[in-house]
């Protein structure tokens, strides 16, 4: 099955870099947090996946409804505070989406 032309899903792919010290436990836990206090809540959340690679690191793959859904919840993240507490956890630079890759979907095979 393929998905319609009119398809506008935007993956998102955001590299985790965990700060020293914390577990994947804490991870889990505050991503848990994350999702039920802010992101279940954001319009244009279509889903989420909290991903670990082979070589230990860590990585969130979201979807969402539109990329005008994908860029709007940057405004409102940042004055979350299980957005902010999530953040907490990871090694960032100045910038919160450094790191994070927006892509279209063009066709979805399943």
């Amino acid at each position: 099955m393929t998905t319609p032309e009119s398809d506008m899903t935007v993956v998102e792919l955001a590299r985790i870099r965990l700060k020293p010290g914390v577990s994947e436990d804490r991870l889990i836990a505050v991503s848990d947090q994350f999702q039920t206090e802010f992101l279940a809540h954001v319009d244009g959340f279509l889903g989420r996946d909290l991903i670990r690679g082979a070589d230990g690191g860590y990585m969130d793959l979201v979807r969402w409804s539109s990329p005008n859904a994908a860029e709007a919840v940057m405004a409102t993240a940042m004055r979350s505070p299980a957005c902010l507490a999530y953040f907490d956890l990871m090694e960032m630079g100045s910038d919160p989406g450094e790191g994070v890759l927006h892509m279209q979907v063009l066709r979805r095979y399943g």
